[in-house]
């Protein structure tokens, strides 16, 4: 872990609901140094790589091969339905570990308005 991975992350309801708090007090009962003990950091690039790439050899097993579907996947699909539901940049950026706007998240993690969205838009008019 480095400084720039360090974020407040809000979790979604679901995830409390599921037990995971109670997770964490059990690692921390443990006297577990890290919450996910398991996932390895083989070839020192950080666990974050190491869990994309299980995530991957997950998704390769049950036949999902598609451009586009890895772990960061789910990154920019939060940013996109964020955007949708009218969330603030700032606030987008926030949460997925982006400074401010920079262009970064606009540009690479919000996919384009579809044509229905962008009629919806001019209906507003």
């Amino acid at each position: 872990m480095n400084r720039a991975s360090r974020r407040f992350v809000p979790l979604a309801q679901f995830v409390l609901d599921a037990g995971f708090l109670r997770f964490v007090d059990e690692a921390k009962a443990s006297g577990e140094e890290r919450l996910f003990q398991q996932l390895p950091n083989n070839d020192g690039g950080g666990y974050g790589k190491q869990m994309s790439k299980q995530f991957s050899a997950y998704l390769k097993k049950r036949g999902v091969t598609g451009a586009g579907l890895g772990m960061h996947a789910f990154r920019h699909t939060l940013a996109t339905r964020l955007a949708r539901a009218k969330v603030p940049l700032q606030t987008i950026g926030k949460i997925t570990g982006h400074k401010g706007d920079q262009g970064t998240l606009s540009k690479f993690y919000i996919d384009e308005p579809t044509l229905a969205e962008r009629v919806e838009a001019l209906a507003l008019l």
